[in-house]
């Protein structure tokens, strides 16, 4: 699979050729850039591989003569890195990666399925820059399997695990909260302002851990209302910033903050803002 972990697109490699092409290109040594061949490139399969990866922005074509081919560009692969060793276990027969990976998690984040019918502006493009809800259903995790996992998390030390809310009507949502107190792992709750209501404000005890997202076109007034039933929880309120104008109405206390959403045409702001 390509993937380009800025836009979310990714694309599907079935094809042995272009396998074969992307198993040289993910080898460290290589550094994500390899030469193409002119046969390689009047290759059907690997030229529509090429056109796809272009046109997707997930990478390019360098043309070069024979003497610049040590200078090409090198991108440093990401290293997993765990406090096991993994040559030693892989050395003495020891254990394998995927049965000692959950010793070194500290944090998990669960996005929880739901029916969300609030219609946020950017409802699926904020969760692919920072941790926000997204309406979606399908592939969905059934409790069982959702139960099974947190007992495993709790099983191996996990300090705290993140719970994205987008439907608190949601029967998966209803079955972990009424459970919550099975686990020992501390718990953060995450949704979207549009989620907030006197029901929803009611499940919650200072105890909780709350983070609540709030889009720059939210009423001010309704917000304030909101803040003020709330003085008693433990809120953090962090608010969505495209540009200048988004921070004017912003209370900057000790529990608010601001994160930054790339929608495309505003880098100028952004930069004016956070640089």
């Amino acid at each position: 699979m390509v993937y380009n972990s800025i836009s979310g697109y990714y694309l599907n490699i079935e094809d042995k050729t272009s396998k074969q092409l992307l198993e040289k290109i993910q080898k460290p040594e290589n550094g994500y850039c390899i030469p193409i061949t002119e046969s390689e490139a009047d290759n059907e399969m690997i030229s529509a591989l090429i056109r796809e990866v272009r046109n997707s922005f997930s990478g390019d074509i360098i043309p070069f003569k024979g003497e610049d081919k040590n200078k090409k560009p090198f991108i440093v692969p990401p290293i997993l890195r765990l406090y096991n060793n993994v040559d030693t276990i892989k050395k003495e027969g020891g254990q394998a990666l995927g049965e000692v990976i959950l010793r070194n998690i500290n944090e998990v984040t669960f996005f929880l399925p739901g029916n969300c019918n609030k219609n946020c502006r950017n409802c699926h493009t904020y969760n692919k820059q920072f941790i926000h809800c997204s309406n979606f259903r399908e592939q969905a995790l059934n409790y069982d399997n959702y139960r099974r996992l947190f007992d495993n998390l709790d099983a191996c030390g996990v300090n705290k695990v993140n719970f994205v809310i987008n439907d608190f009507e949601d029967p998966i949502f209803k079955l972990i909260w009424s459970n919550r107190d099975i686990n020992s792992f501390k718990k953060k709750y995450m949704f979207n302002v549009l989620n907030l209501t006197e029901e929803v404000i009611s499940l919650f005890s200072p105890d909780d851990e709350l983070v609540i997202y709030i889009d720059n076109i939210f009423p001010i007034e309704e917000l304030s209302t909101f803040q003020s039933q709330m003085l008693h929880l433990n809120v953090h309120w962090t608010h969505i910033v495209e540009d200048e104008s988004d921070m004017e109405n912003i209370d900057f206390t000790e529990n608010t903050s601001v994160v930054p959403f790339y929608n495309g045409k505003n880098i100028h702001s952004l930069k004016t803002i956070f640089i």
